[in-house]
């Protein structure tokens, strides 16, 4: 059993922002929900942030009506928190340690609970998030839905099976994104990217050699009626972006060749990613894997002839 959680907050620090909505949804040992819910709070005296209220939607007047129910749900967050195994997206950084904070500054206990971040389950696909950039930065709930082929309308479809009369605003809403944090969650999970029993000391390194190659593969992305796969930040992959050095065109998959992806053709050659991860430069008789020594040869082959 597991509990997804999410929150929308008055602020970015842990230490000082208030929750202002709070969501989860409990999966049994079956994958089946059997809790969920979603909780507004609101006391006197606590900021508004304008720019928290553009994003998310919450406004003083919608949260002022819960504010008899402020302790009544502290409670119940608190009760969803402790003892539980805890799955959300970068809840290990932000949402855990500010509901921590959140609810012992409002005279409450600290909860126990094991974690599991979504988006650390998801390290093999850095490629992905990079989207061609050499940027370390993470992208978006949204983004990463979008990438694993998760539209706004099957999200707000899932969460109304999921929330029964329960009503959604959209991204930026907590029950919407625990909904596609589950969604994110249960494709990692088939495919062996995150252990739903592991613990916080006991994060699984995740390696792109231990997955299923479809993984880093958005099929669902169609171009042209062909149903070739679409690798997101195929341009950031380490030994693609060391071709960039002699051929600055971005590449994309241009056809199948057995298990190789051919990402460039030239003067009888094929460049091809092998092993997501690989790549080689190949004809009808011979290939040759890339490596930076070998650039020159490559270049020469390429661009002038066998």
């Amino acid at each position: 059993m597991f509990t997804v959680i999410d929150t929308e907050t008055g602020g970015l620090d842990v230490n000082t922002a208030d929750v202002w909505q709070f969501a989860w949804l409990t999966f049994d040992s079956h994958d089946q929900p059997v809790d969920r819910g979603s909780l507004y709070f609101f006391r006197e005296g606590m900021p508004m942030d304008p720019g928290a209220s553009r994003v998310n939607g919450l406004t003083y007047e919608y949260l002022s009506q819960y504010k008899q129910q402020f302790f009544d749900n502290l409670i119940r967050m608190f009760t969803v928190m402790n003892n539980n195994i805890l799955v959300g997206y970068n809840s290990d950084r932000y949402d855990i340690p500010l509901i921590r904070n959140f609810i012992m500054r409002n005279g409450g206990p600290q909860f126990i609970h094991r974690a599991i971040d979504s988006r650390d389950a998801m390290q093999f696909a850095m490629p992905l998030y990079n989207k061609g950039t050499n940027s370390n930065r993470w992208k978006k709930l949204t983004d990463v839905s979008a990438m694993f082929g998760f539209t706004e309308e099957y999200i707000k479809e899932k969460a109304a099976e999921w929330f029964p009369g329960i009503t959604t605003r959209g991204a930026h809403d907590a029950v919407y994104d625990v909904t596609a944090t589950a969604l994110i969650t249960y494709y990692c999970k088939e495919r062996g990217a995150v252990l739903l029993n592991q613990t916080q000391q006991q994060k699984q390194q995740i390696k792109p050699e231990n997955l299923d190659p479809d993984v880093l593969f958005n099929t669902e992305d169609i171009s042209n009626g062909n149903t070739l796969p679409v690798i997101e930040g195929l341009n950031a992959i380490p030994n693609v972006a060391l071709l960039h050095q002699i051929i600055p065109t971005p590449f994309t998959v241009v056809e199948k060749d057995g298990d190789d992806l051919v990402i460039y053709k030239a003067n009888g050659w094929s460049v091809v990613l092998r092993n997501r991860s690989d790549v080689y430069i190949k004809n009808a008789t011979m290939e040759f894997q890339l490596v930076s020594e070998a650039l020159g040869l490559f270049e020469k082959l390429l661009k002038g002839g066998s």
